[in-house]
């Protein structure tokens, strides 16, 4: 056994065992004094108390027999309490040993516990220390007693909301983790879905736009149509709009509908003189400014990916095109089906009309002269065209934004079943937790027993249910934003819709944040129900 030196210090270990600190006796200073080494700082206690302790043991005469004598043996632990206010100004001689005298004769079978004795400069940082006591009787009729002064340098206690929701989630991990994953399925569907609706509609939109950047003001036959006019007329207007004030140019442009195969496929015929020729956001091939100057020297065309595809044409590749007059084209490049499912053609118009065989036009392109406003211009053509023409006339952005809406109407039912997931999802995961918080009642009515109040209670019902939404809900949405990436990638490559590849995570934190605020709000009732448990509550569980 050490011998309690400098020299030859005892080794001894926190209680958890888990640090380890030197003590000896130094009989040497002035005046003697019990050091403690905790890694590099020095406590230094005076032995007086300790002292002392042993003088009063050795009058009663209690202690160690060895023969006729008796050796009083006093256990010794320090506890730094020169913080603890009052006067500490003891100057030469400090009270200890008398303390240490009087502590021991006060002792008895009751004493009080907390900041009394030992205790009474106990702190730590952010709660206060103190004597503690606890005892147990054992079969055989023993009764084991513990008594402990408490004091620690640093805040260990966290606080009580947080510090109860994490034990409650790790004390349940397969609760814990069916609910966090209905979370992150629901979320995962409502951003994917979401994700790739908003994609598609940025893509239509793009294509609407690209669609009409080559002119001013659209003149087409009244009523409906689809991304591009089809309904053909005989271009008996076309001078006459020529001549108008403000006009730099009109030209036709043909479009119409071709069965195809299995598909009746959308064909595009801008004139050959139109800049630009050709939408240059959905060509998935080729060059733009080779592919333009093919298609405007005529008996070049551009398909969309699925449908050259599904008849085996690649770039390059000359074949034959079922219109009324068949023609033989060369394939300059693939594009998207430009909002058009079963797929698109694009070629110029004089290669339409010479494959359906008529000099028809399906809408007049109206090219103002320079520092003309489209406003200012579409009211000279609507004058010139009158209240009983078949035409209507409309700017290329009143056109584009039409085509928009289109899109998004056909679009709505995406958004309604993205929205209807998130609802679901939020209904599901409160009714889950609301249930889950009901069934612990009388664990929470324990917790009442304890010390804890209502309102720390339904605080940690809903901390412990935002860790829960919060790692489910984010887990969810990094895959959504994946699964977003992959339906993007079945859009664009099976079915050949114009995508817009995004990564929108504003989108996402508010999807986030909705279901979050929207879930907690339905529980914060049933919680703080369950939270009011009675503590007799405790007894049946």
């Amino acid at each position: 056994m050490a011998a309690g030196t400098k020299d030859d210090p005892w080794e001894l270990k926190t209680p958890p065992g888990t640090s380890s600190y030197t003590m000896y006796t130094d009989e040497q200073a002035d005046p003697p004094t019990l050091v403690c080494q905790v890694g590099s700082t020095t406590l230094k206690y005076r032995l007086r108390a300790i002292k002392d302790l042993h003088a009063w043991l050795k009058e009663q005469g209690r202690g160690f027999a060895v023969r006729d004598a008796r050796v009083p043996i006093v256990p010794a632990a320090i506890l730094f309490d020169l913080l603890s206010g009052g006067d500490k100004d003891w100057g030469r001689y400090p009270p200890y040993r008398e303390l240490g005298y009087a502590a021991a004769a006060a002792a008895g079978v009751d004493f009080a516990l907390g900041s009394f004795g030992a205790g009474t400069g106990a702190t730590t940082v952010n709660c206060k220390g103190g004597i503690g006591s606890a005892s147990a009787m054992t079969a055989a009729g023993h009764i084991v007693g513990a008594l402990a002064a408490v004091k620690r340098v640093a805040g260990t206690v966290p606080g009580a909301a947080a510090h109860i929701a994490a034990i409650e989630l790790a004390s349940a991990r397969g609760r814990t983790l069916a609910i966090a994953t209905t979370g992150a399925i629901a979320v995962f569907g409502s951003v994917a879905v979401r994700g790739a609706h908003d994609d598609l509609l940025a893509g239509l939109e793009r294509a609407a736009r690209e669609a009409n950047a080559a002119t001013d003001i659209w003149v087409a036959p009244k009523g409906g149509y689809d991304l591009f006019d089809t309904a053909p007329f005989a271009p008996s207007e076309q001078a006459k709009l020529a001549r108008l004030p403000g006009v730099r140019a009109v030209r036709l442009y043909r479009g119409g509908l071709l069965d195809y195969g299995e598909r009746r496929v959308l064909v595009v015929a801008p004139p050959p003189e139109a800049s630009p020729l050709l939408a240059a956001g959905q060509l998935l091939t080729g060059n733009v400014h080779q592919t333009t100057a093919r298609v405007r020297s005529g008996g070049w065309l551009v398909l969309s990916r699925a449908l050259a595809e599904e008849h085996g044409l690649h770039v390059g590749q000359r074949f034959t095109l079922p219109t009324p007059n068949p023609q033989s084209f060369r394939l300059a490049a693939l594009s998207t089906n430009a909002g058009w499912a079963p797929g698109a053609v694009t070629m110029s118009a004089a290669g339409y009309a010479r494959a359906w065989d008529s000099a028809d036009a399906s809408a007049y392109e109206v090219e103002l002269a320079p520092g003309v406003k489209p406003a200012a211009g579409l009211r000279v053509v609507e004058h010139a065209l009158g209240p009983g023409s078949a035409l209507a006339a409309q700017t290329a952005t009143q056109h584009a934004t039409k085509q928009i809406a289109l899109s998004r109407q056909a679009l709505a039912r995406l958004t309604q079943i993205a929205t209807l997931i998130l609802m679901a999802a939020v209904l599901a995961m409160s009714a889950a937790m609301g249930a889950m918080v009901w069934q612990r009642r009388p664990r929470l009515a324990k917790l009442k027993l304890d010390g804890l109040s209502r309102g720390t209670l339904w605080r940690t019902i809903l901390l412990e249910s935002s860790l829960l939404l919060g790692v489910g809900c984010s887990t969810g949405a990094l895959f959504g934003l994946y699964g977003q990436q992959l339906a993007d990638r079945a859009l664009a490559d099976a079915v050949n819709f114009p995508i817009l590849y995004t990564v929108s995570a504003p989108a996402v934190l508010a999807t986030l944040g909705l279901m979050i605020l929207a879930a907690l709000a339905i529980l914060a009732i049933p919680s703080y129900l369950a939270a009011r448990a009675p503590a007799m509550l405790a007894l049946q569980d």
